[in-house]
Order: C-alpha cells, then sequence, then structure tokens
C-alpha cells in the first residue's frame, strides 16, 4: 500500500470515529448499522440470485443447428464457400471431409441430400478434442449426458458392440460412445436425415 493510500483510509476511519464520537448521543447507531448490514445482505443476495439463474438460462440445453461454423441447411455451394473444397468425399454416403492440418482441431464431415447439409459430425483424435455440444463436455459419459438432456430418443450399437450412439431429435444431437468415454458428436436435421448404425 502507497503512503498516500494509508494516509487516505486512515482519515476516512478516524472521521468515522469522531462522528460517532461526537453523535452517539443524538443518532440510534445501532439502527443504523443494523440497517446497513441488513442492505448490503439483501444486495448480496439480489445479486448472487440474479447470477445463478443467468447460469442456470444460459447452460440450458436447447436444439442445436450448427457445428464447426457450418449450419445445417447450408448448401454444398455455401459450405464450399466457407470452408473451401473437402479433405475427401467419403465412398459410401458422399459425405464431404475435412481434415484440418492443425492436429489439434478435430477432424469433422457433412452429410449432404438434395445439395443441402442435413448432418455435421466431428470425433477425437489422439491430439484433438471435441467442441461442447448442448453445453456437454467431451469428458461426459452416459450418465452426465442424460442428467443434462433427458432419456435419449433413440439408441443405436455398433455391429462389434463396442460403441453406442444416442440419440436426441428434440435437441438434434447424438453422441456416440466407447467404453463410457464421448468419441463423436453431431447435429442432424431429424426430417431429413436419420443417424445411427447400419443393421
Amino acid at each position: 500500500m502507497e503512503l498516500g493510500t494509508g494516509v487516505f483510509l486512515s482519515a476516512i476511519f478516524l472521521g468515522m470515529i469522531a462522528l460517532f464520537v461526537a453523535t452517539k448521543d443524538r443518532w440510534a447507531w445501532k439502527r443504523i448499522f443494523l440497517k446497513g448490514v441488513g442492505g448490503t445482505i439483501a444486495l448480496i443476495a439480489i445479486i448472487g440470485l440474479g447470477t445463478w439463474s443467468y447460469v442456470l438460462y444460459s447452460e440450458r440445453a436447447v436444439p442445436q443447428d450448427e457445428l464447426s461454423g457450418i449450419k445445417l441447411g447450408m448448401t454444398e455451394q455455401e459450405v464450399k464457400y466457407l470452408k473451401g473444397e473437402p479433405t475427401e468425399i467419403s465412398k459410401e454416403g458422399g459425405n464431404w471431409i475435412y481434415i484440418d492440418n492443425n492436429e489439434y482441431k478435430s477432424p469433422y464431415a457433412v452429410k449432404f441430400k438434395d445439395g443441402v447439409a442435413v448432418g455435421l459430425w466431428t470425433w477425437k483424435t489422439v491430439k484433438a478434442s471435441l467442441p461442447y455440444v448442448t453445453h456437454i463436455s467431451s469428458y461426459a459419459n452416459t450418465k452426465d449426458i442424460e442428467e443434462k438432456l433427458g432419456k435419449p430418443t433413440q439408441v443405436s450399437m455398433s455391429k462389434d458392440g463396442f460403441t453406442r450412439m444416442v440419440i436426441y431429435e428434440n435437441y438434434r444431437v447424438w453422441f456416440a460412445l466407447r467404453q463410457e468415454q464421448i468419441e463423436a458428436v453431431g447435429v442432424f436435421d431429424p426430417v431429413n436425415y436419420k443417424p445411427g448404425f447400419k443393421e
């Protein structure tokens, strides 16, 4: 603390003592003190309640329509304009796959139907983690997901039984889990695309 600040604070403290001594017989200091403390507690409670309400509201689960900067409903031309040519196009399904040169960014894929994006997904790599979807961390497990979103609309199992996909049509999202760890997340248009493992 600097000397000037110390002198200023000391002057305020001594001034309050002098005011109390000069007015202790005329002013109801007890009532003033209690009102001041009560007002401060009420103000802190109001601010705390407001902050808590804002956090709950801002972290609520809402339907998703975007992933990796691409929105459902974008045309192939719009996706090309934003992201450029895809790194590759899958032989099965014709999905556009984008793999970034930065190994810390997860790759992602876009599924089109009639030239319009109806499905978007991304998956973990050795160094890349997944983005938050509906405020769910990539470190969440099935219990964490269900606590946030409730029971899934559908559950799809891979043929080998190692991977489970939990699908939430009302939130337009899915999560693929392996050994209770999220391996991939996706956003989809439930009217035009049904995610899940093939039989």
